[in-house]
């Protein structure tokens, strides 16, 4: 038996660590699909199961976001897919803010926010992750440590300090992603107003009279916009040249103006793709940029209804619905962006593979198998062979991922 057991451990590991080559099938909602969509964030083309993976490294410095802290019962924890999250966040934010994926460790930041400092099962708190629905009470208890901080060079803040800038970070991070599809602006705004940035008095004097809300139904919602865009167009150039113009138009049009302002900020990922891939490959833009080009009288994009058909069909429980409207679009991409969408799919692969944490998975077992032998050398001759087996498993893992990740740079260039 110890003959065939490095072969058949290697054997184990090597199924565990080649387990991601084939895709899991689709039982609900096809998160691989819609994972695989391009978009434009950090400066370069990425899947959106790069983007939601990346920001859940931020957040939680982990790749997957968790459902609730509960231990049992009805809401007992889940593993989520970032591709989920992603798409929580985007169309049904609600719920997503519902979600405990910010992690907090800092004891003093957590007193400032009057959040649960030690596991307490009553409460299905653990003591370190918490939802935004927790933190956005004390937005601007944030706001004003955070504003402190700042005034302070970065080699003499102190780890309360630096915690706070970084959950300000992450907060603002949750924002872009909120606002990616459709209008989350209420804290935005609310944060602005706490903090006005030079140049924006007008802007927030805007917002302060038309009192832009966070969009419901936004299929509808935008549907009514672009309806109604000539109208609005006509009644507010007639308002500025002091002539008669329908004010119900011109308030309604006004109000999405500033919900769409609000919706662009700063770092943003891009999910419009560029009117013209020829001349201008990378000019990505925001929905936001998207929606206003619409509001001047310029064609809507089409990527708008797309995203717009996905949130409407996730929203309600949709999961085929969602399906189509998510492969709908990527065969709407393949004539003009098929090299972008192709390198999508392959950074998308090489996430689900992850080549390298598996490799180091298989690295500790090697460490495992070398200590045990060396306390049994003679009758643990079969933890040398295994640990030989395994090593070299690791090793055409790791290399394997090297090249692969350096193909993907070599193609994003």
């Amino acid at each position: 038996m110890k003959k065939w057991l490095p072969w058949i451990i290697t054997a184990v590991f090597a199924i565990y660590a080649f387990g991601g080559l084939r895709p899991a099938p689709v039982q609900d909602f096809d998160w691989q699909k819609f994972g695989r969509i391009p978009a434009m964030a950090n400066g370069r083309f990425q899947p959106l199961d790069s983007l939601a993976r990346n920001s859940l490294l931020q957040l939680r410095e982990k790749g997957s976001a968790i459902s609730s802290t509960a231990l049992k019962g009805p809401d007992k924890q889940r593993i989520m897919p970032a591709t989920e999250w992603l798409a929580e966040v985007m169309f049904k934010p609600e719920t997503a803010e519902a979600r405990p994926n910010f992690r907090i460790d800092n004891l003093e930041l957590k007193q400032t926010l009057a959040l649960p400092v030690e596991p307490d099962e009553t409460r299905n708190a653990d003591g370190k992750h918490f939802a935004y629905a927790q933190i956005r009470p004390q937005l601007g208890a944030l706001q004003e440590q955070a504003r402190q901080a700042a005034g302070v060079k970065a080699e003499l803040q102190s780890p309360y300090q630096r915690a706070v800038l970084q959950l300000l970070k992450q907060v603002q991070l949750f924002w872009r992603l909120e606002n990616l599809a459709q209008p989350r602006v209420t804290d935005v705004l609310a944060a602005l107003k706490a903090a006005p940035p030079e140049g924006a008095e007008e802007f927030l004097k805007m917002a302060e009279e038309m009192k832009p809300q966070d969009a419901a139904d936004w299929k509808a919602e935008m549907a009514a916009f672009l309806d109604s865009t000539e109208g609005g167009r006509t009644a507010m150039l007639a308002s500025r040249d002091g002539k008669p113009h329908d004010e119900k138009a011109l308030a309604a049009f006004k109000r999405d103006l500033v919900r769409f302002e609000a919706m662009s900020m700063k770092g943003q990922a891009f999910l419009i793709p560029t009117a013209d891939p020829e001349k201008s490959p990378d000019t990505w833009r925001g929905t936001s940029d998207a929606l206003m080009s619409a509001a001047s009288g310029s064609t809507p994009h089409p990527a708008l209804h797309a995203y717009a058909q996905m949130g409407d069909a996730f929203r309600a429980g949709r999961a085929a619905d969602f399906n189509a409207a998510a492969a709908d679009y990527l065969a709407q991409l393949q004539p003009q962006f098929g090299t972008v969408s192709t390198k999508a799919a392959r950074e998308q692969f090489f996430n689900q593979l992850s080549p390298f944490t598996n490799a180091m998975a298989i690295y500790v077992a090697v460490g495992l198998c070398a200590i045990c032998f060396w306390f049994a050398p003679v009758s643990g001759e079969w933890l040398r062979r295994t640990a030989v087996m395994l090593c070299l498993l690791a090793l055409v893992i790791h290399a394997g991922g090297l090249i692969f990740r350096m193909a993907l740079r070599a193609a994003r260039r």
